[in-house]
């Protein structure tokens, strides 16, 4: 608790001087009309302002002509209008500010890990053993940043795991498992005893060690 502390006091004194900034953006974000005129008002509706809203007034007139389709667009429209605060709300509460230089670092490796993984992934369905290496490589300095070590407190682990899950890095290590991972079952075939059966080794052996590195730096992430 008294290290939360101790940030927050470090960010009021970092973010001080722009403190009239960030409020005069807060007050035209919030308070003013943004895109639309002053007349129109469309940025700023009012909860339960259905008779003084020009744009809410003009959808309801739309849906007198009882035309099914241009009914469902003005109510879309309006539905729209009505919730675009709280979808902002919403979508700031996503943004994440990073103050320190780690969070930085960790931030510009996630963005350059999600480039090259995708790049990669259509080398390594060729089996271009450099391919396999690198990615490889890529995924267990990334699940060194999602892993508690005297390195890396839990409360690190945790912004680190909330970066590269706002930035979706779990999806393109997700594409890289649909990889088809052939077996040889030419072992299994030749068995003559059915009750005795190890698992079939795989075909590329590269393909499987991969997987398992895609596999523990997604324990790691959601842990």
């Amino acid at each position: 608790e008294s290290k939360r502390e101790d940030e927050s006091s470090a960010l009021n004194t970092i973010f001080a001087p722009n403190k009239a900034f960030f409020e005069s953006c807060i007050a035209r974000c919030f308070k003013q009309d943004i895109i639309s005129s002053g007349v129109i008002k469309s940025d700023t509706y009012a909860a339960g302002n259905f008779t003084g809203d020009p744009l809410v007034e003009a959808m309801l007139s739309l849906t007198s002509f009882q035309n099914n389709d241009l009914t469902a667009q003005a109510c879309a429209l309006m539905l729209r209008h009505m919730s675009q605060r709280s979808r902002v709300m919403n979508d700031l509460q996503m943004v994440q500010v990073l103050v320190f230089p780690a969070a930085v670092k960790v931030y510009d490796e996630t963005e350059f890990a999600i480039k090259r993984l995708i790049s990669l992934r259509k080398h390594i369905s060729r089996d271009e053993p450099a391919a396999y290496e690198e990615a490889t490589s890529l995924l267990k300095r990334l699940t060194g940043y999602v892993t508690v070590s005297p390195q890396f407190t839990a409360e690190f682990v945790e912004k680190h795991q909330r970066i590269m899950l706002n930035r979706e890095l779990d999806e393109p290590v997700v594409d890289m498992l649909q990889l088809n991972l052939e077996r040889d079952t030419s072992r299994r075939d030749a068995l003559t005893d059915q009750g005795e059966r190890d698992a079939d080794p795989p075909v590329i052996p590269a393909r499987r060690d991969l997987f398992q590195v895609c596999y523990d730096f997604l324990k790691m992430l959601c842990k």
